[in-house]
């Protein structure tokens, strides 16, 4: 069983699709996209994840890519 990673579609075309193609991520993760994740206006002025539904935030695509990591890794640990 991986994590849940879920990831708003508005966030993707925003430029968070890096963590889409992220093969460390895509290994240790089950990455969903949802059309919305009714975080608005979160998503209209960062990028965000939800990782087994814990909130992560980030103001660059490539903190929350690392964010996003250290959380699953810490998943893996629990």
């Amino acid at each position: 069983m991986k994590p849940v990673v879920e990831i708003c579609l508005r966030n993707v075309s925003k430029g968070s699709d890096l963590l889409l193609y992220d093969e460390w991520l895509n290994q240790h993760a089950d990455i969903i996209t949802e059309s919305c994740l009714q975080y608005c206006e979160l998503c209209a002025n960062s990028f965000f994840v939800l990782v087994e539904g814990e909130l992560i935030t980030s103001q660059q695509v490539d903190e929350l890519l690392n964010l996003t990591k250290r959380a699953v890794a810490e998943w893996y640990q629990e």
